[in-house]
């Protein structure tokens, strides 16, 4: 019996077909698909969820890695009933790239190469930010409210925060405003560092950004910042 960490969740964002001929290819590969047995793990077409093996997961990978895009597609469509669109966001998901941003967090000099690196390779893309759940979380409250006092001095509170959890993953990210600055932040839970980035007032265009380390320690409020 699979347990839940055995497997991949994601979530696949509905879209308009980006051209005639691949929406008559999927209305084809419906028709065959009907024709067919069950598959294996239903697509949740509502919620618009995806969910494999993390061994089917590495399948894939490697077939996309090899240059066999067309045949991973394929497989996730037999295997979810999913259609070629969703399958194929699916596929285009590099998440493996979270892996690089990590390593940089821990260890990049220069902290706006990290945070370009999140907003080219994740924060820019919609199948990204339609990933994961939103949370409620102290620690990331606690310190965007102390890197921003730190940062601009004052007594400034966070407002409009959005934290969205991608659990498979262990990483959070979000927003919030701080004293009418706009502010993002990342956070790697299995690492417990993070990253915070603040904008200063326009005309300004310079950016300020925070490495941290932290953990939630169970209690609203109580966390330890280094």
């Amino acid at each position: 019996m699979k347990m839940e960490s055995d497997f991949v969740t994601r979530k696949i964002k509905k879209r308009k077909y980006p051209m005639p001929l691949l929406k008559q290819l999927d209305i084809l590969h419906q028709l065959q698909k009907e024709q067919s047995q069950k598959p294996l793990y239903p697509y949740d077409e509502k919620r618009g969820i995806i969910r494999l093996p993390r061994s089917v997961e590495e399948e894939l990978k490697q077939l996309a890695r090899n240059g066999n895009k067309p045949e991973a597609l394929k497989k996730v469509s037999e295997l979810t009933g999913a259609s070629l669109i969703a399958s194929k966001d699916y596929i285009d998901m590099n998440l493996e790239l979270l892996e690089q941003l990590k390593q940089k967090l821990d260890h990049e000099k220069k902290l706006s190469s990290v945070w370009s690196f999140y907003m080219d390779y994740f924060a820019a893309h919609r199948e990204f930010t339609d990933l994961g759940e939103p949370t409620e979380n102290s620690l990331i409250e606690a310190v965007v409210t102390q890197v921003g006092q730190q940062l601009f001095g004052g007594d400034d509170t966070v407002s409009d925060l959005l934290v969205i959890q991608i659990a498979d993953h262990q990483f959070l990210h979000g927003t919030f405003v701080i004293g009418g600055r706009m502010g993002g932040v990342i956070y790697f839970e299995d690492k417990q560092m993070g990253l915070v980035a603040v904008a200063e007032w326009p005309p300004s265009k310079e950016v300020k950004y925070s490495r941290f380390s932290g953990q939630f320690m169970g209690s609203p409020g109580q966390s330890w910042l280094n």
